[in-house]
């Protein structure tokens, strides 16, 4: 089973433990992701990015072994650490 999340706070996602997590944000809501605010989510898959961040942190994403695709909504992608994604099986789209 999937699911598709449309939220801010990692803690909602906790309850979808055992499905294939497809996250996404609201956008204008938030304009960084932090540090760690992501990290060790074993089923997340993919991460719609809205063109209203700017930033990800370093770790952001890390450690989500299932994390294979990240889409940058809008015309530039955000400034994003190189250790952002670290430990994900990643292939970036724009």
């Amino acid at each position: 089973m999937n699911v598709k999340l449309n939220v801010n706070n990692p803690l909602d996602i906790a309850r979808t433990k055992h499905k294939a997590i497809h996250l996404s944000f609201h956008p204008g809501t938030i304009d960084t992701i932090k540090t760690k605010r992501y990290a060790n989510i074993e089923n997340l898959e993919s991460v719609r990015i809205p063109a209203s961040v700017k930033v990800i942190e370093a770790h952001a994403f890390a450690d989500c072994p299932k994390l294979s695709h990240v889409h940058f909504e809008g015309d530039r992608a955000p400034e994003v650490h190189p250790l952002a994604f670290a430990g994900c099986n990643l292939g970036r789209s724009s």
